[in-house]
């Protein structure tokens, strides 16, 4: 279990070391859906992260499935939704790379 945490955000989560194949292809699906570079790619980077997150820990999001991003009005909480999102595709490229077979 990979964990990744930012003080000044107050959050705290872990991710797998590995994927099974179903999490990678879900952790795609939400977030390749409507192609990466659309004006909603936080929203489902979010929801990746939602498909693979094993632990949590954060104030002001006490549990990321509840997390309602249309009614929710706390700036700091879209900082930490862009975070985690941006941190967990990180962490599948890096599974991804670290896959490939080396020539």
């Amino acid at each position: 279990m990979a964990e990744y945490k930012n003080e000044a955000l107050g959050v705290k989560f872990s991710v797998p070391d590995t994927m099974t194949v179903g999490q990678n292809l879900r952790y795609r699906g939400r977030v390749f859906n409507a192609g990466f570079y659309s004006d909603d790619v936080y929203i489902r980077m979010w929801q990746g992260f939602l498909s693979l997150y094993q632990e949590w820990e954060c104030d002001l999001i006490a549990n990321p499935k509840d997390l309602d991003v249309d009614t929710e009005t706390n700036p700091q909480v879209a900082n930490i939704v862009m975070w985690v999102g941006n941190m967990t595709a990180h962490h599948v490229n890096v599974l991804e790379a670290e896959a490939v077979p080396k020539n």
